[in-house]
């Protein structure tokens, strides 16, 4: 299951992505090879960093209002 997709024009972009990006950024660290899962998943999984944004660098800034239309 993919939980987030940085790609807005892609099939999988969902609200999940819109918020992430709103708190923070996030950096892909590395890939860990589905081989070392047990059992072993169809792909392979990766690990991430989330840099959390201080509230007043967010792009948006009644945060309420922003996420309930994302959730929409």
């Amino acid at each position: 299951m993919r939980l987030t997709q940085l790609d807005p024009g892609a099939s999988d972009y969902r609200a999940m992505s819109v918020e992430l990006q709103y708190y923070c950024q996030a950096r892909r660290l590395f890939t860990v090879p589905k081989t070392e899962f047990n059992p072993v998943p169809d792909v392979n999984g990766l690990v991430v960093d989330f840099a959390l944004y201080q509230p007043e660098n967010r792009a948006v800034a009644d945060a309420e209002e922003f996420l309930a239309m994302v959730g929409k």
